[in-house]
């Protein structure tokens, strides 16, 4: 930027993160300069974003679409600009339909130039309740899914960008297909000091980011939510979760390289001790299922053992 005298900066987040934590504040004071940096390939963390719009770095929340182009305008943000959502276009035919089956959210389908049929746009996304035509933010894919051995699907993207958020944390990505509970690899950031071989450390540093897996687990259903136990930690300087050249980070090929530990997180869960239903005695029984039904209930009201 400095060499170039450029004006503008069209990048991804991961950069804008590095440029953030750039040391004596130097890639702030640089950014401030430009007339706009438009962000785009995946979410921006907003333990980054916040920071950097409140210090008047003009950020410009970009998205694209190969099949159909730049979604939003490349503009100088305003000062109506909510950075927090995609202000689209309204040169191109784009259609935001809200989806029956998933409340709150919407699916973008567009028109090609030069082509006849729509193309569905394979994210979510949800809008600005105060400009709910046009600003919307990516709320993950709509094929960005993980189905439980009990059938039940978990959209663990909410889940991921808490954690994410945390500064100690430069990644995080769940895990779980075809098992009984869903699973959570943190990737610990750059500048933590942080032994993986040492089983006390490597406990400590989750407890510093236990509040913000507390954040997520509340934005997901609750056969969705990750225990402490079904957490692997990793350091982005010593086994870091390979990513995209957006940024992003592919869910395969992560899984595939920590398989290994995957595996054994699930067989240390299998053979958990756990006590036994008393089935030789009723009335005992119903005790111990009336405990573990209360026990899961969140809502505050009592049950009764005649309620569905």
């Amino acid at each position: 930027l400095r060499r170039s005298g450029a004006t503008s900066l069209l990048t991804v987040p991961s950069i804008l993160e590095e440029l953030y934590l750039l040391s004596d504040n130097k890639g702030v004071e640089l950014m401030k300069l430009l007339k706009f940096i438009a962000v785009g390939g995946a979410p921006m963390k907003l333990s980054v974003a916040e920071p950097l719009a409140a210090a008047g770095v003009p950020v410009l929340n970009h998205w694209g679409v190969t099949e159909i182009g730049a979604i939003a305008p490349i503009m100088v943000p305003t000062e109506d600009y909510d950075w927090h959502y995609l202000r689209v276009r309204d040169d191109i035919h784009l259609r935001f339909e809200p989806l029956e089956e998933s409340e709150g959210h919407y699916r973008l389908t567009g028109r090609p130039p030069l082509i006849d049929d729509d193309f569905v746009v394979q994210d979510l996304l949800t809008c600005n309740p105060l400009n709910p035509t046009n600003e919307f933010r990516i709320a993950g894919r709509a094929d960005d899914l993980v189905v439980l051995a009990t059938g039940e699907k978990v959209r663990p993207s909410l889940l991921e960008q808490a954690v994410s958020e945390n500064p100690l944390v430069r990644g995080a990505l769940a895990f779980g297909d075809g098992k009984f509970q869903l699973g959570l690899i943190i990737e610990a950031a750059p500048h933590v000091e942080l032994d993986l071989d040492r089983p006390e450390e490597v406990a400590q540093y989750v407890d510093k980011v236990w509040p913000s897996v507390i954040v997520g687990n509340e934005g997901t259903d609750h056969h969705g939510r990750v225990t402490r136990e079904m957490i692997i930690v990793t350091h982005a300087n010593v086994k870091p979760l390979t990513r995209t050249p957006k940024g992003s980070i592919p869910r395969g090929p992560n899984v595939a390289m920590f398989q290994a530990q995957v595996d054994e997180l699930y067989a240390r869960a299998d053979t958990v001790d756990a006590d036994p239903l008393p089935l030789d005695d009723p009335e005992e029984m119903k005790n111990a299922v009336r405990q573990a039904v209360h026990s899961a209930y969140t809502i505050r009201r009592s049950i009764s053992d005649t309620d569905d």
